[in-house]
């Protein structure tokens, strides 16, 4: 559990998909520790509100800034209308993600789990940067998870026939590419990985009816989920770090897939090569 005391006032966060599920509960940790907070994600007719509610709970300025992380014109103008107030983003979330068990494609032809958790979140974060929108010494959280031990790889080109969940794997595991390159490539900035825990959230499927109530039984709780994220906001953990939800820091192994430095590479390079 995070600490409830330590205060973000003053500081201004980003979260992606922070109206719903874990993504909520991050905005309203970090509202009540005293950050303002914009919550960018597709929303819907009640985000807007959502927004308020937790605003008024608060007294934080909570915003709601619309943003399809699967478009790449959503993703490039982003970063110029989040210059919020003059303000500079201190923590950015990079929470939102999907899981497709078919086949999909963003209207670049690019499977939607890579399009979504890993190239919208890229093209975000690089925008942010080169607009200057991102304070010097920002914390960038990424969302990973340790289902990605079930890829190998993680590319653009990606297909599959049938149900699956090998594309949110290797999303999962370029996230974690992505969260390693960025700590290597900017060292000013604090980059740190969570695992939130298995959560009962509408990632696959409905939280409500018979589902829903297994879900409860099985999985821990949005709020729990999000209490890695919220460690990794407030507490002092050093760049690169990848914080479990129940074992704490984790030492990778120097040989497993996460730690492969030729394939991490040619993954932010194409991540960039898109990006253009």
């Amino acid at each position: 559990m995070c600490p409830e005391s330590n205060s973000l006032t003053g500081k201004l966060a980003l979260v992606t998909g922070g109206n719903r599920g874990i993504g909520l509960e991050i905005t309203k940790g970090l509202a009540r520790r005293g950050a303002d907070v914009i919550v960018a994600a597709r929303g819907d007719s009640n985000a807007a509100a959502e927004c308020r509610r937790i605003a008024g709970e608060t007294g934080r300025l909570v915003s709601f800034f619309p943003l399809d992380l699967a478009d790449k014109a959503s993703t490039a103008d982003a970063a110029l209308e989040l210059k919020w107030q003059n303000r500079k983003i201190d923590i950015v979330c990079a929470n939102a993600g999907i899981s497709e068990s078919k086949y999909h494609q963003n209207n670049e032809g690019i499977e939607l789990c890579f399009a979504v958790n890993c190239l919208g979140h890229h093209r975000l974060l690089r925008a942010m940067l080169e607009s200057n929108s991102v304070a010097d010494n920002a914390r960038i959280i990424f969302t990973t998870g340790d289902i990605y031990i079930l890829a190998d790889d993680c590319t653009p080109d990606f297909t599959f026939v049938g149900r699956s969940a090998s594309a949110y794997s290797r999303s999962k595991l370029g996230n974690l590419w992505q969260h390693f390159e960025i700590t290597r490539r900017y060292p000013n900035l604090k980059c740190i990985a969570v695992h939130p825990g298995v959560v009962a959230t509408e990632l696959e499927g409905s939280v409500d009816g018979l589902i829903g109530f297994i879900k409860r039984q099985m999985f821990i709780s949005p709020f729990s989920g999000a209490q890695a994220s919220l460690i990794a906001a407030t507490q002092d953990l050093p760049s690169g770090t990848y914080l479990h939800n129940k074992h704490g820091i984790m030492d990778l192994n120097v040989g497993e897939v996460a730690k492969n430095s030729p394939k991490r590479v040619a993954f932010w390079k194409a991540l960039n090569a898109i990006s253009e």
